[in-house]
């Protein structure tokens, strides 16, 4: 007996593909920022469609000091790198995620640990997601939020019934036109 792959199989799959979405908030200063220590910035985001099940943020550093910069030969050479803590600001309220060294070009932080402050940041007016530089200073120009956003179980459960019930409908069809 030969299987053969019917249009409706394809976009079932396509739809439980789209289900779980990635979505990607970034934030575009426009311009160079320069941050030194003991300053703040805020980075605003739109809001997520749902709560994040993983998410990432990306931050490109173009150009890094610190207050004990050592010159070699011409070359600038750090003694201890830039640092500054991550935070999430909800209302009045600041909430810390983590402290990091920066280094030149993209600095990836992986969030996974801190998704349940990154979710009760996510409100109708967006995600705010604060630096404070502890040493050093950083010059930057944007940075991403990238994280995956699952839909409502109520949602999952009429697209799974929605799913189910495909390959009756397409017997059906040919039933009547038969």
């Amino acid at each position: 007996m030969k299987k053969r792959i019917s249009l409706t199989s394809i976009v079932a799959l396509f739809v439980l593909m789209i289900s779980v979405s990635a979505h990607a908030l970034s934030y575009d200063s426009g311009n160079l920022i320069t941050l030194g220590a003991g300053e703040s910035t805020v980075f605003s985001f739109l809001p997520a469609a749902d709560k994040f099940t993983s998410a990432t943020l990306s931050l490109d550093v173009d150009s890094l000091m610190n207050s004990t910069t050592k010159l070699f030969g011409g070359k600038r050479s750090l003694t201890s790198p830039a640092s500054g803590q991550f935070f999430t600001a909800s209302g009045s309220s600041l909430t810390y995620l983590f402290t990091t060294d920066f280094h030149l070009g993209r600095n990836t932080f992986k969030l996974g640990d801190y998704l349940d402050q990154l979710n009760s940041a996510n409100t109708s007016t967006g995600i705010s997601i604060g630096l404070l530089m502890d040493r050093g200073s950083i010059t930057f120009d944007n940075a991403r939020l990238r994280g995956t956003v699952a839909p409502e179980p109520i949602s999952m459960a009429l697209m799974g019934a929605g799913m189910v019930g495909l390959p009756f409908a397409r017997r059906l069809k040919k039933m009547i036109t038969a």
